[in-house]
């Protein structure tokens, strides 16, 4: 009761404050009743909040796109974050129970931002740049151990990947439809020399079409065991629909990295989970040029001497070719955050330029000692969490788990060929659905599955 009461009485200060800000500002009061919502949802539960990052691409888009809020939409991912930490520390102190959750992972982070710090103190030229760098690799990683501490059990999981899932389907949908309309597109999203047969790229809510290949092609991996196992007529159908459209929109993208990445997962899930993947592998190849001849010819064209030709001249071959000359004449330490190769280096530095590789890129920031740590870390955050999928007792719970592990996996393939962790949206679903694997092992055993039992055993 004391704890009802104590947030109650906060809930009514923060709105009398934002009552008196609303004389001063607009923003102020907006601001405020956001806050005095906030407040009595982390009265109940503070894990409610994740929401908001699960359904980060749709609630980014508002924030984007709706009037006022605009003004928010640079920090709005970091005003969640510490209301997160903010909510789960006070929700400890109430309830007497300050328990965190740790995990195998957990010293492979923190060298990593040992690192990072390390670097940004001994090699950063401007500051301000450095630092807006450094927050690149730094504070989505941080994601982790909200995704790893908050999950409270199955139950609530399977509602935040219900979630998920039926957000991807709408995007999906969205960039279908762009496509059927022919949406306008800028001229340099092609090479407007050949691929005249292109009309159009979807970008759905996103953005960008390379973006939105990298989230269908990661969360594709998400759907195939709900829809390969699910054993409700009606789920399967739902799922198999929604499987069926985000491979469709994926493919009108147009996103050569996208289709390598979505490659590489299939092939995974098929050789090491469902070998009946291998198969819809080949039907949706076979079916593409009969029914897309158009990215059948992009991908030929890639395969062409004009591409490589193109490439060399003033594509990825030749910022890869800068890349390694940079990288050779600043091994050890790089050239500092925020220096080359990304978007931050693209608003400060004249002359920048994406490398569209971004292992390539960290090397040539951070030198062989940060992109050495910045690999390590993934590769063992995907072992590692491997091992705790092998060990749950939940057949289901590893079937969906087994599925985001090859989706983050086609993440980190597609940085080969992309900058995909300069994009936030990317990272920070990466860093929390892999802090949601990790928190399996604390929840696995609590078998309380929606309906008593395994759906999809």
């Amino acid at each position: 009761m004391v704890e009802r009461k104590s947030l109650y009485y906060m809930a009514f200060l923060i709105f009398i404050f934002g009552l008196i800000g609303s004389l001063v500002s607009l923003k102020i009061a907006i601001l405020a009743v956001g806050l005095f919502l906030l407040v009595l949802i982390i009265f109940e539960d503070p894990s409610k909040l994740l929401y908001g990052v699960v359904l980060y691409a749709f609630v980014d888009f508002v924030f984007r796109k709706a009037g006022v809020l605009s003004t928010f939409a640079s920090i709005w991912d970091e005003a969640l974050f510490i209301l997160i930490v903010f909510a789960f520390v006070l929700k400890s102190i109430l309830t007497n129970n300050p328990k965190l959750r740790v995990s195998s992972l957990d010293v492979y982070i923190i060298v990593f931002l040992m690192v990072c710090i390390f670097l940004l103190l001994k090699n950063s030229p401007n500051m301000r740049i450095a630092i807006e760098g450094f927050r690149v690799y730094v504070e989505y990683a941080l994601w982790f151990f909200a995704g790893l501490n908050l999950l409270k059990n199955i139950a609530q999981f399977k509602r935040f990947i219900s979630v998920y899932i039926f957000m991807i389907f709408l995007i999906s949908l969205y960039g279908i439809y762009q496509y059927i309309i022919g949406v306008e597109i800028p001229s340099s999203w092609i090479d407007s020399s050949y691929e005249t047969y292109i009309r159009t790229r979807v970008f759905s809510i996103i953005g960008s079409p390379n973006v939105l290949g990298s989230l269908l092609a990661m969360s594709i991996p998400f759907v195939l065991p709900f829809a390969l196992y699910e054993k409700s007529i009606p789920k399967k159908v739902y799922y198999s629909t929604v499987l069926i459209s985000m491979i469709v929109c994926l493919g009108f993208t147009f996103s050569r990295g996208a289709w390598l990445a979505f490659l590489a997962s299939m092939l995974l899930y098929g050789f090491f989970v469902d070998k009946r993947v291998l198969g819809l592998l080949f039907a949706t190849v076979a079916a593409v040029p009969i029914f897309a001849p158009s990215i059948m010819m992009r991908v030929l064209y890639m395969l062409s001497s004009k591409y490589a030709e193109s490439s060399a001249r003033a594509g990825r071959i030749a910022r890869w070719t800068k890349a390694f000359e940079i990288l050779k004449e600043n091994l050890l330490f790089g050239v500092g955050f925020g220096r080359f190769g990304g978007a931050v280096a693209k608003r400060n530095i004249a002359g920048s330029f994406y490398v569209d590789n971004f292992y390539l890129k960290s090397a040539v920031e951070m030198g062989i000692i940060g992109v050495v740590v910045v690999i390590l870390v993934f590769v063992m955050g995907l072992l590692l969490s491997a091992r705790v999928i092998k060990h749950l007792n939940s057949k289901e719970l590893k079937k969906i788990g087994t599925g985001i592990l090859i989706g983050l996996a086609t993440t980190l393939i597609h940085n080969i060929v992309e900058n995909i962790f300069e994009v936030p949206m990317m990272t920070t679903y990466f860093w929390l659905f892999l802090g949601f694997l990790f928190a399996f092992e604390y929840i696995d055993s609590e078998n309380d599955l929606l309906d008593g039992k395994d759906n999809l055993s």
